[in-house]
């Protein structure tokens, strides 16, 4: 079995508001069992993306949405769920698979 090419999205943004603009747009376009991959410093507005996003779902409106960095995993019960997982400060030498992310 092969899966298709993931698809690439690029966009840029100027400002927070402009960037939550992009979250929620990318909500719209996401389907069943997507997976979004964010990649940046810090700083850099992955989890603002992600509060446009979660916040631009069914039962996520208005919902606050902090970075995740020392929870490491955030469960919204919106439709569809959604993970918001940071593995930025993960300790040397820790095995991400022990966050069960393949249950997810």
């Amino acid at each position: 079995m092969s899966l298709p090419a993931p698809a690439l999205l690029v966009r840029e943004s100027a400002s927070p508001e402009e960037t939550e603009e992009i979250g929620r747009g990318l909500a719209r376009r996401l389907g069943p069992g997507a997976v979004v991959l964010l990649y940046g410093g810090i700083g850099a507005g992955k989890s603002v993306l992600a509060r446009g996003l979660i916040q631009a779902l069914p039962g996520g409106e208005g919902r606050a949405v902090p970075s995740p960095t020392f929870v490491f995993v955030r469960h919204y019960p919106t439709t569809p769920p959604v993970h918001h997982v940071d593995l930025y400060r993960m300790p040397g030498g820790f095995d991400p698979g022990e966050l069960g992310l393949d249950e997810l």
